[in-house]
């Protein structure tokens, strides 16, 4: 589990987070971390949280936000809360890096979801083809309901993970790894 002050890096997406309150802070009820995306960072895919509200803050930079095919540009001071359920992506959309302060209510696993990620972009790990299909099999199942793609349809997508997740603990993919501190 994650604690207050940590600091996780992903070089491959150009992000990184600070943690400022974890779930084991909360009691599961919040998770909040400093987000930080250079410029030409690479924001998510468009995807959901199908029981967790998102809420973004920008403290400096531009953000671009796509929720529900609609966009947003918010700018230091300006936030937005995504509901759970609702499609949404967002990116930099300044000259400048971006940090903003991320909620998620209630913090469910997204702290183990998204060091997981970061520690395996630290390792140059792809995020294309099998591997980061196999990977994020894992994580979804284990991480039940934290967040899914926007583009198939959740049940297509439940059924999938539950089909790679054998082969993928077979090949040694795990949610969580004993080399990393989460």
């Amino acid at each position: 589990m994650a604690h207050a002050g940590e600091v996780i890096e992903n070089p491959v997406t150009g992000e990184r987070v600070v943690f400022r309150q974890t779930a084991g802070d909360k009691g599961g009820e919040l998770l909040q971390f400093d987000h930080y995306l250079k410029v030409n960072g690479i924001g998510p895919y468009e995807h959901f949280h199908p029981r967790q509200h998102e809420r973004f803050r920008v403290v400096s930079g531009t953000m671009g936000v796509r929720l529900d095919g609609r966009e947003h540009v918010l700018r230091a001071e300006e936030e937005i809360t995504i509901p759970p359920g609702a499609k949404h992506t967002w990116w930099n959309a300044g000259e400048e890096e971006l940090h903003q302060i991320t909620e998620f209510r209630p913090a469910l696993k997204f702290e183990v979801f998204t060091s997981t990620l970061y520690a395996l972009g630290r390792e140059e790990h792809t995020y294309k083809g099998f591997p980061a299909a196999a990977q994020f099999a894992v994580l979804a199942v284990e991480c039940k309901d934290n967040v899914y793609l926007a583009r198939y349809p959740l049940p297509l997508q439940k059924a999938v993970y539950r089909l790679l997740m054998p082969a993928a603990r077979l090949l040694g993919y795990h949610a969580r790894y004993r080399r990393h501190s989460i």
